[in-house]
């Protein structure tokens, strides 16, 4: 019986052979299947220097690639003798068949292209045969504490990692110094600390690093196998101190700790010594290697404040990838993602997904947001194709029917189409559709491309329903327009000022919904922010007090950039929470009480202020009124515009619509109009006349 790590080989054989475009699945597809596996047998044959990028190129060069992708895996004589040859040894050792079974078969039969490349390449394939005959169930490193709770790093040949050169000699000096000889890895989640070990470890294997690191391997540690299992006082500390001994005595291992910050007070039972205490005299001398990896904002909190413990790592800052080496980065492991889902993608594409992640995936950091949409679209792509195996059966059912109706001219159509879908194995193009596609659906919003039909239809879409204030409408369509259209990557303020009632309030919802939708829109009544304590409630409690661990409410913005923040009855709010707006309209972000930066640059910020003794006597003209806002708020606000007291035309326009199929006369409307007082209550003053009117309707019918 297989056990599932040669399930996993025979599968990744069937995968070579179609990137190939081989006709079959032989040995050598099977030995590049365990050279790409995380077996200990691809550990030792790495060791012979055979690798799975050396003995990929050199079954190219010997086999070559086929023009036309096979459509089924068909196993090789030579191979099923391979597979049957291994099951018997299994069945000698009573136990299931392994990667070292295979391997062990493939070199006793000794026949086979994959045998002809080893030799080829003048692999000493009679050690590596002594080597795996004398296992005898485990591996003397495996016998190691180190090897049993942490993981070989091995890098992957395929999955390189670029522009990283600067970070990886700053690791490599690191490495080589008597003492302190521990690189920190400080960076935001995403912007591929882990991925830099990773080829670290390949740099190590493939003896490209100087000659003091050769032979060296890197054992990721997680700080939970520390812990587990250590049920009594005092394991923890035994296992640990067991752990370090080991690395001490072994001295070419480098320990790598991924969120190392969980070090501090792991394991720091009562009367217990924590982790980090432990190793403090260790990496002070330079007995032991390690590199750790951690945010900033982890490292500040935990590692920073521990003065002894921060002055024994060698911090290493890993920053984003601008734009132009995120391009870089996905234009060089693209064919692996070509590769794995059978799709094309251009260079252009790679353009468009950097520049929509950027763009509208907010809270995660290049590379790994870039890379994740690549996948993602790939998928997308895989999704959307035609079932083949379908279309085929389509059409010979219908190639049948034909030639039972002896209708032969359309059978041969159909069987020239079935001749095509057959042949065609071209790979699908990603297209820019496909992009916005996932974009969008990741980012829950709509993408500018698609946005700009939006934004030509609001105009209408608003006067549709907001009656009398047309020209005010194309200003802050024309606002909008701008912000999102030209890509002006800055805060837009608008103030609307008028009388009660003239629907300042009703725009803002009325924009949000048309343009991102309610989940999109942040209402804030100012008038509950008139006391300076209220501030808490903008951007958190600073730590120690109550409710420091809850979400303020400008957190939102973190997660929906772009939304609509409704600052109704701005006059109302206090002097400091209006010189907070002030901060965010000039600088385009502000900080919470946790010191995490919150951006509005994508963020349209309308604010409300009613003015009871305005007079309509033109349009945007702050002279009109004397405002209660604070001028330093009133000064950086894009534009104020003010709404228009509602006349009698719009009133009348409002009536017919809200009434629907009610009849209404000439009459009803002008006593409605005036009982409402419009000039006093405007839109709001009439709804209420309204309700009244539909009601005494509904009881005069009855």
């Amino acid at each position: 019986m297989y056990d599932i790590e040669v399930k996993r080989i025979l599968k990744q054989s069937e995968k070579e052979m179609f990137l190939l475009h081989h006709p079959y699945v032989g040995t050598e597809h099977m030995i590049l299947a365990i050279l790409k596996s995380n077996s200990f047998v691809s550990e030792i044959l790495n060791k012979y220097s055979l690798t799975y990028k050396g003995f990929k190129t050199s079954l190219v060069k010997i086999v070559g690639r086929a023009e036309k992708k096979s459509e089924i895996a068909l196993y090789t004589p030579l191979l099923k003798k391979t597979l049957i040859y291994a099951s018997n040894i299994a069945k000698e050792e009573n136990v299931d068949i392994s990667a070292r079974h295979l391997f062990i078969a493939l070199l006793d039969i000794g026949e086979g292209i994959g045998v002809r490349i080893l030799l080829n390449m003048e692999i000493d394939v009679d050690s590596i045969y002594d080597e795996l005959k004398d296992y005898n169930g485990s591996i003397n490193k495996n016998e190691l504490l180190i090897h049993k709770i942490g993981r070989i790093i091995k890098g992957n040949n395929n999955e390189r990692v670029y522009k990283r050169e600067k970070e990886i000699k700053q690791i490599l000096e690191t490495l080589l110094r008597k003492a302190k000889c521990n690189p920190l890895l400080i960076g935001e989640a995403g912007v591929g600390k882990s991925a830099i070990i990773e080829e670290l470890a390949r740099l190590i294997n493939d003896k490209n690093v100087p000659e003091g690191l050769y032979d060296y391997e890197i054992v990721a540690l997680d700080t939970g196998s520390l812990i587990s299992g250590t049920k009594y006082r005092g394991d923890f500390e035994e296992r640990l101190t067991n752990l370090i001994e080991e690395i001490v005595n072994n001295k070419k291992i480098i320990l790598f700790i991924d969120e190392i910050h969980t070090l501090i007070n792991c394991g720091g039972a009562e009367g217990a010594v924590d982790a980090a205490n432990i190793l403090k005299p260790y990496l002070a001398r330079g007995d032991i290697k390690i590199i750790g990896a951690t945010t900033t904002k982890e490292y500040k909190l935990s590692i920073e404040k521990d003065k002894a413990l921060d002055r024994r790592f060698q911090k290493i800052i890993v920053e984003e990838p601008n734009l132009k080496d995120t391009e870089y980065i996905l234009k060089k492991i693209k064919q692996t993602y070509e590769e794995h889902h059978n799709v094309l993608i251009s260079d252009e594409n790679i353009s468009d997904i950097v520049k929509y992640a950027d763009k509208y995936i907010f809270n995660k950091y290049n590379p790994d947001k870039s890379i994740d949409i690549l996948d993602s679209v790939c998928a997308h792509v895989q999704c959307t194709r035609p079932n083949k195996k379908n279309a085929l059966s389509v059409l010979e059912k219908k190639k049948e029917s034909m030639l039972l109706q002896k209708k032969y001219k359309m059978a041969l159509e159909t069987e020239l189409k079935i001749k095509d879908l057959m042949e065609n194995t071209d790979k699908i193009q990603i297209t820019k559709a496909d992009i916005i596609t996932v974009i969008e659906y990741k980012a829950n919003i709509p993408v500018l491309d698609t946005f700009s039909k939006r934004l030509s239809m609001l105009s209408t879409n608003l006067k549709s329903t907001i009656y009398g204030q047309d020209m005010q409408i194309d200003e802050i369509v024309k606002l909008l327009k701008e912000k999102y259209l030209v890509d002006n990557n800055k805060v837009l303020s608008i103030l609307l000022t008028g009388p009660i009632g003239t629907g300042k309030t009703y725009t803002a919802v009325a924009i949000a919904n048309a343009l991102f939708g309610e989940k999109f829109f942040l209402k804030i009544d100012m008038s509950e922010f008139s006391s300076d304590s209220a501030l808490s409630r903008l951007l958190g409690t600073h730590q120690g007090y109550a409710g420091y661990e809850e979400e303020a409410l400008l957190d939102k913005i973190k997660e929906q950039p772009y939304s609509i923040i409704l600052l109704d009855n701005v006059e109302r709010a206090s002097k400091k929470v209006q010189k907070v707006f002030s901060d965010i309209i000039g600088n385009g972000y502000i900080h919470n009480s946790k010191g995490e930066k919150i951006y509005f640059n994508n963020s349209t910020i309308i604010m409300t202020e009613t003015i009871s003794n305005f007079k309509n006597i033109g349009f945007n003209n702050l002279k009109h009124f004397q405002s209660n806002i604070e001028t330093e708020l009133l000064d950086r606000i894009d534009k104020v515009i003010d709404f228009s007291k509602i006349d009698k035309l719009s009133a009348k326009k409002y009536i017919k619509r809200e009434t629907g199929n009610i009849k209404i006369t000439s009459k009803d409307y002008n006593v409605i109009i005036e009982r409402a007082d419009i000039d006093k209550y405007g839109m709001r003053g009439l709804q209420k006349e309204l309700n009244r009117y539909k009601i005494d309707k509904v009881f005069t019918k009855v």
